[in-house]
């Protein structure tokens, strides 16, 4: 269960972000998880940076090269104003964990952090991401790879 400020009430960003990492655990949806994104939004995963649909798509592909599955746990989320002052473009906080079923069959579970910029969107419109930077040490999986 994810934990939101006392006082936050925001079901859309509550439901977007878990429909996100729903995507984002789902091998076969790179047209979907790109679709989360502003065209020409930022995606910092690590050391690697990609701007715009077309790179996030190619960064997103790239991430499952050793990983047959994965499943995100959105742990918390710390706003950085109230819903009211997030009326078109909300940043955000994030922790969690997430876990990684490697082709070699081996499970790892790493924390991880990030910080996310969500346009709002219109009446009936679903939120975008505008900038995602996620913190995470990979050290974990590349020696589950490796050993």
């Amino acid at each position: 269960m994810t934990i939101y400020p006392e006082g936050f009430t925001d079901p859309k960003v509550e439901a977007f972000l878990t429909k996100f990492y729903q995507i984002s655990d789902t091998p076969t949806a790179n047209a979907e998880y790109v679709d989360q994104f502003t065209d020409d939004a930022t995606l910092i995963m690590g050391l690697k940076t990609a701007i715009g649909d077309k790179n996030i798509r190619t960064l997103r592909e790239s991430m499952w090269g050793a990983i047959v599955g994965r499943h995100h746990v959105l742990t918390q989320v710390f706003p950085f104003q109230t819903v009211e002052q997030a009326s078109e473009l909300g940043q955000y906080a994030l922790t969690g964990t997430v876990e990684f079923t490697l082709k070699n069959e081996k499970k790892v579970s790493v924390s991880w952090g990030a910080k996310m910029d969500l346009l709002r969107g219109k009446e009936g419109e679903q939120p975008k991401i505008k900038f995602y930077q996620v913190y995470v040490d990979s050290t974990p999986v590349v020696q589950a790879l490796t050993s």
